[in-house]
């Protein structure tokens, strides 16, 4: 607006037209008042932007601010974690330290387990040999009571031997009068004999059953501290080699009874059909032949791969064995020795040791006993569940001297 005063007062009066002085200053004062206009409005877009920029400075302060305050929780924080971590390591010492003594201690007690074990083995291994002792006692006290009826009898007969020859004595006078006097002391001696042989027969008896109660307390003890070393398992020991292979051997034998039972094989069949001219009794069942390979072939593997190891199969409830090692299933000959040691498969047994572990259903039985066939044998057998019901069992022999 000034610049537009100014060229209106720079016009000459009574002429048409402005001079050349007046020309040139109003094209001058229109530039300057375009530049004036520019620098106006560059001016209020400048006060524009300075206006966002305080706000974004603004802004940017609070922010720094907030940081600020962020760092310093931050330092906190730190500062907390340091001692933390302090604390921690602290406390992970302590922790070390109290580990090593409890490695110390447990290291003792491990040893102090072992020789208490190794104790244990030991009386074991002298309870069986005792038992093996009771047993022979129990037997040659059987057989005295057998010989003292033997002497009763005789001693009865003399005693009627003795009566007729007093009486032929009799018969025959004075002739027979000596005869005589021989025949009552005959008689007087039988009576002492027979006598004297009630005594040895009652004394007998009354050792027998003490015998027979100290071998029922001695096979009670002997199996609760088998029980006991069961228990102890210590690793790397023929014990625990022992059970690892009936563990195996009881997964792998439940396989193959509860396939054969998917296919409708009733291997819970107990109609024991008995084997025509088999001494000692064998029997055949209604699954026993379509099971037999595959267990014999279970059962090798193990004898063959456990040392020391005299049998491994599986029995059911009963203690009948569908099927055993090869080395004990040769066909009969007719001579029962043979049999008895060779021809073992399709028995029952159902001795006392045999038929307590068919029926035990507790995780693990160990037993000493004397076999059949004459050897001492450490049995651990191992129960066998089908589908929750209970089939029976499978058993390992350890000779004696591979836990000693």
């Amino acid at each position: 607006m000034v610049l537009m005063r100014w060229t209106q007062r720079l016009r000459i009066p009574g002429t048409a037209r402005s001079s050349p002085i007046s020309f040139t200053l109003r094209r001058f004062l229109q530039r300057m008042r375009t530049v004036m206009i520019a620098a106006r409005t560059n001016s209020i877009r400048t006060a524009f932007n300075v206006a966002h920029l305080r706000k974004h400075v603004d802004v940017t302060s609070a922010k720094a601010d907030q940081q600020r305050q962020d760092a310093e929780l931050l330092q906190t924080a730190a500062d907390r974690v340091t001692e933390l971590s302090q604390a921690v390591d602290a406390n992970a010492h302590d922790i070390s330290g109290m580990s090593q003594r409890n490695l110390g201690a447990v290291s003792v007690s491990l040893q102090e387990l072992m020789a208490v074990r190794e104790r244990m083995q030991r009386m074991q291994e002298a309870m069986t040999g005792f038992s093996s002792t009771v047993h022979q006692l129990a037997e040659g006290a059987r057989a005295i009571g057998g010989i003292g009826t033997t002497i009763r009898g005789i001693a009865m007969q003399t005693n009627l031997l003795a009566l007729n020859a007093a009486i032929e004595a009799e018969r025959a006078g004075e002739a027979g009068r000596g005869f005589s006097v021989v025949a009552a002391e005959v008689r007087g001696l039988a009576a002492r004999v027979n006598a004297e042989t009630e005594e040895i027969s009652q004394r007998s008896s009354t050792m027998i059953e003490l015998v027979d109660v100290t071998a029922s307390e001695l096979r009670k003890s002997t199996e609760e501290v088998q029980g006991t070393l069961a228990e102890m398992r210590t690793g790397g020991t023929n014990f625990d080699a022992l059970a690892e292979a009936t563990t195996g051997l009881r997964n792998d034998v439940a396989a193959v009874l509860k396939r054969h039972l998917a296919k409708g094989d009733n291997v819970f069949d107990q109609n024991y059909r008995p084997i025509e001219g088999s001494n000692p009794p064998r029997f055949h069942t209604s699954y026993d032949e379509a099971i037999e390979p595959a267990l014999q072939a279970i059962y090798d593997r193990l004898l063959a791969a456990l040392p020391g190891c005299t049998y491994a199969l599986a029995v059911d409830n009963k203690g009948y064995a569908p099927a055993h090692n090869k080395v004990f299933s040769e066909p009969p000959n007719g001579q029962y020795a043979h049999d008895l040691a060779k021809s073992r498969h399709k028995r029952i047994f159902d001795d006392p040791v045999g038929a307590k572990l068919a029926a035990n259903t507790r995780p693990m039985l160990f037993q000493s006993y004397l076999r059949d066939t004459g050897e001492v044998v450490n049995d651990m057998s191992m129960p066998i569940i089908l589908n929750g019901r209970h089939w029976g069992a499978v058993r390992v022999g350890l000779d004696n001297q591979r836990l000693q």
